[in-house]
Order: structure tokens, then sequence, then C-alpha cells
């Protein structure tokens, strides 16, 4: 409870999970929380869905521009509108831009889908302060604590309230019910760390 507390204080989130051993399985969770099978999904680099072995779901891509290096959020309003997916994913791996995390927010739910935003390559910066957090916007948001957080082997799932249920079932559901009180002492050290000056200006 006070790891969870930790990290929802150090991310302003709504409701947080941190049991889980690694973002495979938090992706999973998530997957299953959210979905149905056959549900579409929309996925910047068609990401995670190398997590979904065994499970069903169409998955559409969206990327950058080849021109512009950027994506276009016009296009993509386009083909969401067009593919009607329940979920849009957004994994910025090298995309070195700062993501309008409103727009893509305004159009996932424009078409009644939920906007999954994944920050493992940037949540220590994120952490940190030193770039704006999605938390506001996406419905879920996910990091290994292991990548830039500079923490123990482990994955987080934010959340919004109207979701905790679903998600905090999934978790009981695929078997994540454990605490390992090792792993959320160095969690919390690493959070504590990732908001000292000496981070910052790691960062």
């Amino acid at each position: 409870v006070g790891s969870e507390m930790c990290i929802r204080d150090s991310f302003h989130s709504d409701h947080a999970i941190v049991r889980l051993g690694n973002i495979v399985a938090a992706s999973r969770v998530v997957f299953q929380a959210l979905l149905e099978p056959g549900d579409t999904v929309l996925s910047f680099n068609l990401r995670k869905k190398d997590h979904v072995t065994g499970l069903s779901y169409k998955f559409e891509n969206y990327g950058i521009e080849p021109g512009s290096q950027e994506i276009d959020w016009g296009a993509v309003r386009a083909q969401a509108e067009r593919v009607r997916p329940r979920l849009i994913i957004f994994s910025p791996v090298s995309y070195p831009r700062i993501p309008n995390y409103a727009k893509l927010a305004e159009i996932a739910h424009a078409v009644g889908a939920y906007l999954w935003v994944d920050i493992g390559q940037s949540v220590g910066l994120i952490a940190a302060g030193l770039l704006p957090s999605p938390v506001a916007h996406a419905d879920v948001m996910t990091f290994p604590t292991n990548d830039s957080l500079h923490g123990p082997d482990g994955a987080v799932v934010l959340c919004k309230e109207k979701l905790a249920g679903k998600l905090d079932a999934s978790v009981e559901n695929t078997g994540h019910v454990a605490l390992h009180m090792n792993h959320l002492a160095a969690l919390g050290i690493a959070l504590h760390e990732a908001a000292s000056e000496t981070f910052k200006a790691y960062g």
C-alpha cells in the first residue's frame, strides 16, 4: 500500500498497481482488463503486439510520416474513425519529440477507445519533471521500473479511477497477486532518488 501511494504521489495518478514482475505481465493485465477477443487495437509501430501471445486481438498500425518524421494527428484521427479501435496504444520508443498526449486522448475518446501510453523509455525523465507526463490524458499508463527509473525488476500500471476495478480484477485473474517486499522497498528508494536534484541533473 505504501508503494502504491508513493507511485500515485510521484505521478499524480488516481490508481497504481505495483506488484507486476515485468512489463510483459503488465501489458497482458491491461489487455485482458480492457478488451474482449477480436477487439481492434490501433498501436504506434504495432507496439505491444509481441505481448499478446495466445490472446486474440486485431492490430492496426500507425506511425510517423516519412517526410516530416512527425505524427500526422489528422491522419491518425481518420484511421481511428475508419478502424474503430477499442484501444489506442502509444509507446514513444525512438520518437525524440514531445508527444501531443491531449490530442491523442481526444482522438481515442472520440471513437470510444481507451488510451494506453507506455513510457518505459522516458519514465526517469518524467519522474524527474523533465518531460511532460501523459497521466492526465491517458486512461492507462505503464512502465518498467528497472529501465530509466533505475529501480528493481518489475513494472507499474497507472490508471484512471474508473478503470481501477477492471485492472485490479485482471491482476487477480491472471495470478499476479504476490507482494515482494524487497522489490517494493527498492522501488521506494528509486522513486525517492528520482525526485532528487542529482537525478534531475543526470536526466
